[in-house]
């Protein structure tokens, strides 16, 4: 790739302080953020690249700079996505006549969603051709009188959230700092080698202020003393997570869907589903109707049709509601046994609660090892953390790795829906080391 397949970047002040628009940004892996980063900025041939840490790691690389950066340059797109939220497209004009344009889906900054154009109409075509792409439900922004329905929003915002905006780092000085930090750590360990025998001598024959004063005696060590050996109790090992925190939290998501449309499909004619719940062992239905006679019928309707060991009742004083209780087969395993740290998953499920209403308690579960009661050493034990959404998306969304499915450890323990008109709501835990 060449320095033209980069789009056109410039420098924006804003109330003093210096913003970058109009980055290419690319999804990265976040336990290789700035090794791959750096990459591909070199593949690129940019000018410099900016780090977006956390639940959607991005880089954002920029090209066409007039001059060497050197002094502090911010990235303005992920400091406008902190502040106005997970899904819009916006527009704004810039001091010199240009515009802006930036497109996020998902707390995602688009490829093409950070760019800078010449005038409005350039920059209307980019809106129009973006919201073909990804639907017109999203929230737009834009100056007054440019878009009927959008909302108007100073560029005055990114002085809001400086801390979001991550720092332009300029190639030109990343490539010199790996070289220099080589060479600086070879020269010190160098000078420590070669100078290590002087220092130990120092060390070992120290030349004391009074010289007249005589050396201090020599005392031998005594003979045919036998030290009693005390061997350090053996590490525990680490315990195993629980079998159902190794679930595929993706195949669970899109197995409970399979299993309540199946319940929803069991219901008797003329009864109405108004509640659905989704747990790890069981789905179950709640329904009503307003048929005078529809219990017989039901019943009849359900013992011909009920798989084996699903089970219904009447509930309610009317008798005219249903609950419907239908067995589920265990989700499969992940391949990978392994579990995040606690300090991660906090991390992640922290950046996810600022895109969606996220509440978050943390919750301790110890694992006592058969050998711990004539231990002194700690007992080992695995914790979770308890978390509860209200989807404002469809639920099956909600395995994508872009929300709770690249997470190792989580679990869904429950999956409600109160009425078809009303949003999903999910409950669940994630098992941490």
């Amino acid at each position: 790739m060449t320095e033209t397949s980069l789009p056109l970047a410039k420098i924006i002040e804003v109330h003093g302080v210096k913003f970058a628009v109009g980055l290419q940004w690319l999804r990265l892996h976040p336990q290789r953020l700035t090794r791959d980063a750096e990459k591909l900025a070199r593949q690129w041939n940019a000018d410099a690249f900016a780090l977006r840490r956390g639940f959607t790691p991005q880089v954002g690389i920029a090209g066409g700079f007039q001059s060497k950066i050197w002094s502090r340059v911010r990235a303005a797109a992920p400091a406008a996505v902190d502040e106005l939220g997970a899904k819009w497209l916006g527009l704004w004009t810039l001091p010199d006549g240009g515009c802006w344009g930036v497109s996020c889906v998902n707390g995602e900054i688009l490829a093409d969603g950070d760019r800078v154009f010449s005038g409005r109409d350039q920059a209307l075509d980019w809106l129009h051709s973006e919201l073909a792409v990804i639907g017109d439900d999203y929230r737009v922004i834009s100056p007054e009188g440019w878009y009927q329905g959008a909302e108007h929003v100073p560029l005055d915002f990114l002085r809001k959230n400086r801390t979001g905006a991550p720092v332009l780092i300029p190639r030109h000085i990343y490539r010199r700092m790996t070289p220099a930090l080589l060479v600086g750590g070879v020269s010190a360990i160098a000078t420590v080698y070669f100078l290590a025998p002087a220092i130990n001598g120092i060390f070992e024959n120290p030349v004391s202020q009074n010289t007249s004063s005589s050396p201090s005696p020599i005392i031998p060590a005594p003979e045919n003393v036998i030290l009693p050996l005390v061997s350090p109790p053996e590490p525990l090992p680490a315990p195993d997570p629980p079998s159902f925190a190794l679930a595929d939290f993706g195949a669970a998501i899109h197995q409970c869907i399979d299993d309540l449309e199946l319940v929803a499909a069991m219901l008797p004619p003329s009864w109405k589903g108004v509640s659905y719940s989704c747990a790890p062992d069981v789905v179950e239905a709640v329904a009503t109707t307003t048929a005078v006679s529809a219990r017989v019928a039901a019943a009849m309707h359900l013992e011909r049709i009920a798989p084996s060991g699903s089970r219904w009742e009447l509930i309610g004083d009317s008798g005219r509601e249903l609950k419907l209780v239908y067995p589920r087969a265990p989700v499969n395993a992940r391949g990978s046994h392994e579990l995040v740290r606690l300090m991660d998953a906090e991390l992640a499920l922290r950046d996810i609660s600022d895109y969606w209403d996220l509440k978050i308690s943390i919750s301790t579960e110890n694992w006592q090892h058969p050998a711990s009661s004539d231990r002194v050493t700690a007992v080992p034990s695995w914790k979770s953390l308890k978390w509860e959404v209200s989807l404002p998306f469809a639920v099956e969304h909600l395995g994508n790795e872009r929300v709770f499915g690249a997470l190792p450890g989580m679990v869904l323990t429950r999956l409600i829906r109160d009425g078809a008109d009303r949003p999903w709501r999910a409950e669940g835990r994630i098992y941490v080391q």
